[in-house]
Order: C-alpha cells, then sequence, then structure tokens
C-alpha cells in the first residue's frame, strides 16, 4: 500500500468524533478515503448524511498532520501499522463492525497464528489465581497456541511471563500508545515479549491509558482470540467485561471456578452459573473442549480416488484444511473464492462423505 494511501487511512482514525462504527460508514460514502479529506473533489458537500459535526472535522487538516506525524513515529520505532483490510491484520476481528480500522504492532509475533487463547483476570492476583495462571500456560507449551492478554498488573502479566518462560509467543494488548508503558514496572516484561511476541495498540503516540480506553482494548483481546479464559475476577471489573465481549463475539469463554468465599472468585463462578463460560480446571480441559487436544500436523490426504471425484471447490476446501489444521468458517474466504451459499454447500456435502468434520463454533478440520 503506497505511503499517501496509508496516510489517510490512519488520517480517519485521528478525526474528532469518529469511532470505528462511523468510519466504516463514511468509508462505505466514498471510494476512497482521500475522497474524504480533499476539499476540491466536493464530496462532503454531496453527503447528506454526513453531520456538520463530522463535516467540520474533517475539513480540519490537523488529522493530516496528526497522521503525518504518526507514520514517522512508526517508522523510526519499527512499529507495522496495519490496516484492517491489509492481510496481516488479524483476519479472527477483523470480522466485527467495532474492530479499530488500524492497528500498531511492534515485536515478531504474528498477527494470525491458528490457534490463539486469551487469559485475563483480576489485578488483584492471588496465590491460588497465580498457581492457575502458571499451570494454565505450561499446559499450552509445545501446542502450537498464542496467548494475548492485557499487559496489566495480575494474571495478565504473570500469563505474559510464564509464556516468555515456556517459550510460548504472546502478545500485549495496551490500552495507550507506544510511545510509554503502562504500568512502568513491566518496561523490562514487554521489551523481552518483543523477541518472541509483541504489543499491538489501536492507540497513537501520545495516547495516555485512561480509564475509558481499557474497555476498547478488551474489546481487541476478546476479537483476536478463539478462546478466553478467566483465570480470577471479582463480579465487576475489565475480565468480566472481557467475557461479555468475548460472548457477543461468539468466542468460545472459559472459567475456573473457585471458593465461593473468595472474592477473586465469585466473578468466574457467577459466569459459569450463569452459562456464560464452561467450566475448566485444567489447560487439558480446554484443549479437549477446543478440539486441540491432538497435535496438529502435515496429514495425507484420504482415499486418493474419492478426492479425485471432488469438483474444484472441494479440492480447494479440503486443501485448506490439510494445510490450516482446522479453520473457522469465516476464513475460508482467504482460500476459497467461492460465495457463502457453495461454500455452505461444500463443506456439507464433504461432511456427509467423511472428508470434513465440523466443530463447535463453526470451526472445520479435515477428517484423517
Amino acid at each position: 500500500m503506497p505511503d499517501e494511501q496509508l496516510l489517510y487511512r490512519v488520517a480517519l482514525t485521528k478525526v474528532a468524533h469518529v469511532g470505528p462504527v462511523t468510519a466504516r460508514n463514511l468509508l462505505r460514502m466514498v471510494e476512497s478515503p482521500e475522497q474524504l479529506f480533499i476539499p476540491s473533489a466536493g464530496r462532503l458537500r454531496k453527503l447528506p448524511r454526513l453531520s456538520s459535526r463530522i463535516r467540520t472535522a474533517l475539513s480540519n487538516p490537523e488529522a493530516l498532520r496528526a497522521a503525518e506525524a504518526e507514520l514517522r513515529f512508526a517508522e523510526a520505532n519499527g512499529i507495522r501499522v496495519l490496516w484492517v483490510e491489509n492481510d496481516e491484520y488479524p483476519w479472527r476481528l477483523r470480522q466485527h463492525e467495532d474492530a479499530p480500522l488500524v492497528i500498531y504492532c511492534k515485536g515478531n509475533a504474528r498477527m494470525n497464528p491458528q490457534r490463539v487463547v486469551a487469559v485475563v483476570g483480576t489485578r488483584n492476583i492471588t496465590e491460588q489465581g497465580r498457581a492457575l495462571t502458571e499451570v494454565l500456560i505450561a499446559g499450552l507449551a509445545g501446542q502450537d497456541i498464542q496467548v494475548v492478554s492485557g499487559l496489566a498488573y495480575g494474571v495478565d502479566a504473570c500469563a505474559h511471563g510464564m509464556c516468555l518462560q515456556h517459550g510460548i509467543e504472546t502478545i500485549g494488548v495496551l490500552g495507550h500508545g507506544l510511545d510509554r508503558m503502562y504500568p512502568q514496572e513491566h518496561r523490562t516484561l514487554a521489551r523481552n515479549m518483543l523477541n518472541s511476541g509483541g504489543l499491538v495498540t489501536e492507540f497513537g503516540m501520545n495516547t495516555r491509558p485512561d480509564r475509558e480506553n481499557f474497555p476498547m482494548r478488551n474489546r481487541i483481546i476478546a476479537g483476536m482470540c478463539d478462546a478466553l479464559v478467566v483465570v480470577e475476577t471479582g463480579v465487576t471489573g475489565g475480565s468480566i467485561i472481557t467475557a461479555e465481549i468475548a460472548n457477543s463475539y461468539n468466542r468460545d469463554v472459559f472459567a475456573f471456578p473457585g471458593r465461593v468465599t473468595d472474592p477473586y472468585a465469585r466473578g468466574c463462578n457467577k459466569l459459569i452459573r450463569e452459562n456464560c463460560a464452561q467450566l475448566i480446571e485444567s489447560s487439558e480441559d480446554l484443549l479437549a473442549s477446543m478440539n486441540w487436544d491432538l497435535p496438529v500436523r502435515s496429514r495425507p490426504l484420504a482415499n486418493p480416488v474419492l478426492f479425485d471425484e471432488l469438483n474444484p471447490e472441494e479440492k480447494l476446501i479440503c486443501e485448506a484444511l490439510r494445510k490450516h489444521g482446522e479453520l473457522h468458517i469465516d476464513r475460508f474466504h482467504e482460500f476459497v473464492g467461492i460465495g457463502p451459499g457453495k461454500l455452505a454447500a461444500a463443506l456439507t456435502s464433504l461432511e456427509f462423505r467423511g472428508l470434513v468434520r465440523s466443530h463447535p463454533g463453526k470451526k472445520y478440520t479435515f477428517a484423517h
């Protein structure tokens, strides 16, 4: 993508009163983001649904100046700037209307690994919570699973630290810009994560860790994962919000149960009691529930004679599943260029013939 195109895309995120949903509505009105910022095009006057407040904000050159400064900062600091339509942008997150249009990434973490688990919990971690987090992360080692969390005090920091100990790729999602670190005590942890993971944020430089940023941060954590695990939490707070968002995104949510007298077990118990989370007692429970308990490996195609009888679309589906191990139905468009109707029919046919298996959460694997 030429730098000028990226400039206008980043500028759109800098416009006052324009969030991700409004920005998407604006983009549907024009052929390219550039047209929203060029007065000579006269397009703003031709958009009747545009409020005067947003019209004025788009006419202010400050957004473009801020975008130019942001891109200079990113280039100078080794930060990747990913537009929502970039191939590298997390496909799981992209599915949702409120996904950020731009994210800033630092480190060497993959944005689209095969398996992603988010681990969240209270900042006031107890010894029990620490033990549960350590056992959970240790059990994920060697499973080609990426762990996402929020790099906050408590469960987040414990999860990231254990990932580093066990060689697990881990991403910290921040509620501020990449020109600072909050809390400051986690600077060393964050720096170490860059070598075997990374940092992600939707917030540009000079963005402070204000309270209102963290619910926005939480939706990215929920959106980037396949499964979310709540280790321990009270009945209110960020972890509960993240679990609610994950459920609204149709993610698999899990929680460790605890004693009813423990204040930081009550949130997990409530999630389980209200069927908002599945009860787990170990990493093995998580892996089994997600059908990840068997190692991913390259598999030969099933009966070659039967495979030769498949139509081109069915062959593409089988090849994609054989290569990637497990795919959510929304991800097939990356590998198979057919419409939703034909895709559903092909998957049903393949499942009937025993070549494809369906799993909870609209996920599919190649039968072996």
